[in-house]
């Protein structure tokens, strides 16, 4: 982290929340630590990846898959994207050796494509397999058309190594989102696109890696060996990757500690448990986290029409005390809804709304409430951020507003309840990897779980359709950071509570593993390998 952005969200010293959890896990015993798999050219053939994750990927097809840190390792193996987001947040060539907007709206993506490369199955990698399947994600994708210009946007093949994405809305962004980081730029044989079926238990990609079906066991073990048709076998590192399903952070840490695993995403827990052991841990903020105030005309809470309770309910909490508690001194605390260091991240957003009790009495005393008031809060139960939203209550408690909490274990539960309109008020718990996705999500007008009443100021408007034009990574970022200045602090539609760090914990078995806010973990496929190789 620069020493500037630290200073940015700089802590003092404040009371300790007590966030705590004890869990009691039998020792887990890691199949495929050793093996004597053969491997392609490239490979060190006797060693063993072993990842340990809390829990089982949502599909391993990477059209469905969730695009979170871990989430992502089932699809990064055998998938290769169209561009590659290094640790440093630059984009670099992939299966896509270059690429350009052909446009000054940012509609027209051209890119051209590396030649030689085969699928997983012996098939070539063409311009009509790859348009084919950048129009499968989009048509089917769990996030193909918020992240690839629309519901209309189609890829044309227009040269034997060239494509052509004809996006519905421009979105200067769209290159950031055909990354591993996102998925969607991942590019699916049409041996898979012929049977979508089959992509629930089969890997077709162009990656290093393929899935082992005869030792996968599905929500359980995942087994993945060298791809032999992989056009880079420079980059095979082992002879064969194992990702274990823990069921918890604290099972993925005994394993980890008992030497049965090299890397797993933790929790401050078993981040504090790693560094007194020795082991290594590294950490960048990853995902946001805070309070939506969807109903701001007040149709589901009435008194939310008014900006001063907004306001006021933003100034109550106690950022500095609620992180600090969460995730110790890795946490961050701030207002903006992008991470530092990330486009249109500014420090006089981050720091609009800190804690002033005082002044979010007033503000309730000028709106008529001094009395306070009441309402209820949706919440997800996943841990920090139900202790997060706990401590928030207490805080609203404590200026005179009643907040009850409806806490829901099923994500996708929630987001429908969203949609629905049931609350006036929402946490999230978003990873954020990309501005332009989050300010689609939040701030656009177009009804999503993050903006469910479909709010719209002209203002934001106007900037985000800037961002969206221009291709010039300066101006998009000043479109985005007005637009969050608009959303944030002049219409206090949203407020940020932290900038939630990824631990990653790793044995001294491996190298390779740096990352940073925009890749959020280390890019198994590619860059870790063996120490000392």
């Amino acid at each position: 982290m620069k020493k500037n952005v630290i200073q940015a969200v700089a802590r003092r010293p404040r009371r300790t929340l007590a966030f705590a959890a004890v869990v009691s896990v039998a020792a887990l015993t890691l199949a495929g630590c050793a093996s004597s798999d053969s491997g392609t050219a490239g490979a060190t053939e006797s060693k063993t990846l072993t990842l340990v994750a809390a829990a089982a990927p949502t599909s391993i097809n990477p059209a469905l898959a969730n695009a979170d840190t871990v989430g992502s390792w089932y699809s990064q193996l055998t998938y290769d994207p169209l561009i590659r987001l290094a640790p440093d947040g630059t984009l670099q060539p992939d299966l896509a050796t270059s690429w350009k907007f052909l446009d000054d709206q940012s509609k027209e993506l051209e890119l051209t494509l590396r030649t030689g490369v085969k699928f997983s199955d012996g098939t070539e990698m063409t311009s009509e397999a790859v348009a084919d399947s950048i129009n499968y994600i989009v048509t089917n994708g769990v996030n193909g058309k918020a992240w690839l210009g629309g519901a209309d946007t189609k890829a044309e093949a227009t040269g034997a190594d060239t494509v052509v994405m004809h996006l519905a809305t421009s979105n200067s962004t769209v290159p950031r989102f055909l990354t591993q980081r996102s998925l969607t730029g991942s590019v699916i044989a049409p041996t898979g696109l012929a049977d979508p079926e089959t992509l629930k238990n089969k890997t077709f990609g162009a990656g290093p890696y393929v899935l082992d079906t005869e030792h996968t066991v599905a929500g359980s073990s995942y087994v993945y060996i060298p791809n032999t048709n992989y056009w880079n076998p420079d980059n095979i590192h082992y002879g064969k990757v194992v990702i274990q399903v823990s069921g918890s952070n604290a099972a993925s840490y005994q394993a980890l500690a008992a030497g049965d695993a090299d890397i797993m995403r933790g929790d401050l827990a078993t981040a504090t448990s790693a560094k007194a052991a020795g082991l290594t841990v590294k950490t960048t903020p990853a995902s946001i986290l805070g309070i939506n105030f969807a109903d701001r005309d007040g149709t589901v809470v009435p008194e939310l029409a008014d900006i001063r309770v907004r306001q006021a309910l933003s100034y109550a909490i106690d950022r500095e005390t609620i992180v600090k508690a969460a995730w110790g001194e890795d946490g961050l605390w701030g207002s903006s809804l992008t991470l530092p260091e990330n486009a249109g991240f500014s420090k006089t957003v981050s720091d609009a709304y800190a804690y002033d009790p005082a002044k979010a009495k007033k503000l309730l005393a000028d709106a008529g409430l001094a009395n306070g008031f009441s309402f209820t809060i949706a919440s997800v139960s996943t841990a920090p951020a139900d202790a997060v939203t706990q401590a928030i209550v207490q805080n609203w408690a404590d200026i005179g507003v009643k907040a009850t909490i409806a806490f829901y274990s099923d994500a996708s539960l929630l987001s429908t309840d969203a949609l629905a309109k049931k609350f006036g008020v929402l946490t999230y718990y978003y990873g954020a990897g990309q501005t332009g996705g989050i300010m689609n999500d939040f701030l656009s007008g177009s009804p999503t779980q993050y903006n469910p009443f479909g709010s719209t100021d002209p203002a934001i408007s106007e900037a985000l359709a800037a961002a969206k034009t221009s291709a010039d990574p300066d101006s998009q970022s000043a479109a985005y950071e007005k637009a969050m200045t608009v959303g944030i602090i002049d219409d206090a539609w949203v407020t940020n509570v932290a900038y939630a760090p990824s631990f990653v914990i790793m044995s001294d078995k491996v190298a390779g593993t740096d990352f940073g806010s925009a890749l959020t973990a280390p890019d198994i496929a590619q860059l870790v390998k063996p120490a000392g190789n």
